[in-house]
């Protein structure tokens, strides 16, 4: 069930979702989040990580609208009205980052209501996911200095891909730790 809504969410993004500023971005989040509640539904496992699955969703939207920002020229031209196209660079930017420090509570919720959710994360990924989100705004900032085409690909694209590389060996050395 969980692939069959992701692909139809694929379908949608693929022919109307880059046409409807943030809904567009949204619906790549939501196929990205669901890929550690994916696995875990293998495993009958999947409420233990839907903080990590949201913090996922709230992160990647932000993302998404970075990615959308290096690209505003070329959507402008293809007619996709992403939100840095519908609202401008600047406030899109703001958006951005606003998501990506909403992510860290949605991240850590383990930690920050015990009674919650049954997972209780080690400190890797107290830490890790910290870091995760620090580095993201890391990158965002010499975007926000000179946002143009370049920037984003050496940051955005380039950078926070490795991020998230790097964040996910530590979901993986999460499983060993705790």
């Amino acid at each position: 069930l969980i692939a069959v809504t992701v692909l139809f969410d694929g379908l949608l993004y693929n022919t109307i979702g880059k046409l409807h500023g943030i809904g567009g971005h949204i619906e790549v989040a939501y196929g990205v989040a669901l890929i550690p509640v994916f696995g875990a539904a293998g495993a009958s496992s999947a409420m233990l990580v839907l903080p990590l699955g949201l913090g996922l969703f709230i992160m990647e939207i932000g993302r998404e609208i970075m990615v959308a920002g290096g690209d505003i020229e070329g959507d402008r031209k293809a007619g996709w009205v992403t939100l840095p196209v519908k609202i401008g660079m600047r406030p899109a930017l703001a958006v951005a980052l606003a998501l990506y420090i909403a992510a860290l509570p949605a991240f850590l919720l383990p930690w920050l209501a015990p009674g919650l959710v049954a997972w209780r994360p080690s400190l890797l990924y107290l830490v890790g996911s910290t870091a995760f989100i620090a580095g993201l705004a890391a990158l965002w900032l010499p975007c926000w200095r000179k946002p143009e085409f370049a920037t984003f690909e050496k940051y955005i694209r380039t950078g926070s891909r490795t991020l998230v590389f790097a964040f996910e060996l530590l979901l993986i050395a999460e499983a060993f730790v705790a």
